[in-house]
């Protein structure tokens, strides 16, 4: 009998001191902000875009800004890269070598990563797609060449939201006349014709880039292939006339020569 007193004690104790610490933990809890971030690429001084936490407090402990938390945030699929408190507000991932792919899911855990006193994670697991690749163009025109023989060339300005390498650029002179373009790779692109002597008559010009298929950019060299649904163009007029313009004469700044006698003669 007394032994099956001391069993129900126990008992008893055991479940008394768990209901009180489960008491204090709930207590702690509900003094505290439940926090969840928002979760974006941003292309902010870095070769690559780099993913952002972005929580709506200053959420990260104290001195840690600049610092790698410990353990840090786990990305799946997995890519390598170091994770850093921007500000107190942002967490953010620094891709190393390779770019993100576009339309992608991640999954990004969560778990053991430390916030500010006042403040918990709302979710462990958090999930994010990445946007599709997409083209802008920004600047599209004739850049007059001043110097004999006068010629035009095209230059057009496009940003893309991931790096990419060397796309594909066309450019066609009046029905069928291709014209060599130079390009290069990154998410800013500067693409440059071939400098244009004045046309036998008037037409256009008409610079694309195609969707479909682009090579992205990593770090050190072409990376995985994506898709691009929709591409840019514009047309620039091939007037006669605006080469013209382009010879005529321009002030001419003296130039001072000495003879052999020391006399300065001006040409």
């Amino acid at each position: 009998m007394g032994r099956a007193l001391r069993l129900w004690w126990s008992i008893f104790r055991f479940f008394i001191l768990t209901g009180l610490i489960s008491s204090i933990l709930s207590g702690c809890d509900q003094g505290r902000e439940s926090v969840s971030p928002t979760v974006y690429l941003l292309n902010h001084r870095h070769w690559t875009s780099m993913l952002v936490l972005n929580f709506p407090h200053e959420v990260a402990p104290l001195d840690a800004v600049g610092q790698t938390p410990d353990p840090s945030p786990q990305l799946e699929p997995h890519l390598d890269g170091v994770w850093r408190w921007e500000d107190p507000s942002r967490l953010v991932f620094l891709p190393a070598n390779r770019t993100f792919e576009p339309d992608t899911s991640l999954t990004i855990t969560l778990q053991g990563v430390s916030l500010r006193q006042g403040y918990r994670l709302d979710t462990l697991r958090l999930t994010y797609r990445t946007p599709p690749l997409k083209a802008t163009l920004e600047t599209c025109v004739w850049n007059d060449i001043r110097e004999a023989p006068f010629r035009r060339e095209l230059v057009a300005l496009l940003h893309f939201n991931y790096p990419v390498d060397n796309p594909v650029f066309v450019a066609t002179l009046g029905e069928n006349h291709p014209v060599p373009l130079k390009s290069g790779h990154g998410a800013r692109i500067v693409v440059r014709s071939d400098a244009l002597v004045r046309p036998a008559q008037d037409g256009k010009l008409r610079f694309e880039l195609k969707p479909g298929v682009v090579r992205l950019r990593d770090r050190d060299g072409a990376g995985a292939s994506a898709n691009m649904e929709k591409g840019v163009e514009c047309e620039l007029p091939v007037l006669r006339a605006d080469w013209d313009k382009c010879q005529v004469p321009q002030d001419r700044k003296p130039s001072f020569e000495k003879d052999e006698d020391g006399t300065v003669a001006s040409f």
